[in-house]
């Protein structure tokens, strides 16, 4: 796609974002915990970026940028209601936000160049970036899985106290 085609691609994946933030946090607050959703939301975000190698049609990426865009939003939205679910002690939820956007920030900042520099290394193939970024994903969500494990299992002690 040209800068110009990408675009109107670009606004579907932060329009769709809208949504995206307000329903996993609605459904988080009313019928489950924000674990729970960050969970959901991190294993489908994750095998969208794995499904993003077999997009090859216009049609296809905005399909792409509008499910890609909802579920990445959700999973934006409840890391730090997450954070704060995860905390038995509230008087460490400040600290844990601190640790947890800290850790985050390192992707932020390689997440660009390295891109790019994959993008290159593949002659310009966007497949290596993929298959990182699905990884990523499905590192993230074992993450959660294992801090939803511990937390669980730290409830269940003090539960026992």
């Amino acid at each position: 796609m040209t800068l110009e085609e990408s675009i109107p691609l670009l606004l579907v994946l932060n329009g769709v974002g809208i949504p995206g933030r307000l329903l996993p946090a609605y459904v988080a607050d009313h019928y489950c915990r924000p674990l729970t959703i960050s969970l959901i939301v991190s294993f489908v975000t994750a095998l969208l970026l794995y499904c993003w190698v077999a997009i090859k049609s216009t049609a296809g990426m905005y399909a792409f940028a509008a499910l890609y865009g909802l579920f990445a939003a959700g999973l934006q939205a409840m890391f730090p209601a997450t954070l704060a679910d995860l905390t038995l002690d509230n008087k460490k939820i400040g600290t844990r936000m601190g640790m947890g956007f800290a850790l985050s920030s390192f992707g932020c900042l390689i997440g660009g160049p390295g891109g790019g520099a994959l993008v290159e290394a593949g002659n310009g193939s966007y497949l290596y970036g993929q298959v990182l970024a699905g990884s990523c994903g499905v590192l993230g969500f074992m993450c959660f899985l294992t801090a939803a494990l511990i937390h669980k299992r730290q409830a269940k002690q003090l539960d026992d106290v």
